[in-house]
């Protein structure tokens, strides 16, 4: 991100986490067709995808 600034607040910090962890959640449900005859790749991308949702995700959307 060239040029970004960051967040001015906490609030806004955690906004943006929401919209990165959708962003990557969305990322992995599409990648995940693509590896299907890849099983370590896609044992990372299930793990990566469920962190995303089930850890950072609601993380995020608490402080935001």
């Amino acid at each position: 991100m060239s040029g970004a600034s960051a967040p001015a607040t906490t609030t806004g910090a955690c906004a943006l986490g929401v919209s990165i962890e959708q962003s990557l959640i969305s990322l992995y449900d599409q990648q995940l067709a693509n590896v299907t005859s890849y099983a370590d790749v896609t044992r990372a991308f299930l793990a990566l995808r469920s962190a995303s949702a089930e850890n950072h995700l609601p993380a995020f959307e608490v402080c935001s």
